[in-house]
């Protein structure tokens, strides 16, 4: 199925909220073929950059992104 994800799904495991774990299973079900905006995109840059400058932590999952970031792909319409 096709979904357009909100910014709140990628912000919700970044963030290390609630609902991380949910929003996980959401975007890595392989039925699923996720899209996001490239508002959403830039929202959750903005809101990387003002964490960072506010020294709050951001939770990564840098060992799966290396894992299948070979996988991702990135499309301007």
């Amino acid at each position: 199925m096709k979904y357009l994800a909100d910014t709140n799904i990628f912000l919700e495991i970044l963030l290390g909220q609630q609902n991380s774990s949910l929003c996980k299973e959401f975007l890595t079900d392989i039925k699923n073929e996720i899209f996001i905006s490239d508002f959403s995109l830039h929202t959750i840059g903005v809101i990387l950059c003002i964490a960072s400058a506010f020294n709050l932590r951001i939770k990564t999952q840098d060992r799966d992104f290396k894992r299948i970031k070979s996988e991702i792909t990135v499309e301007f319409f």
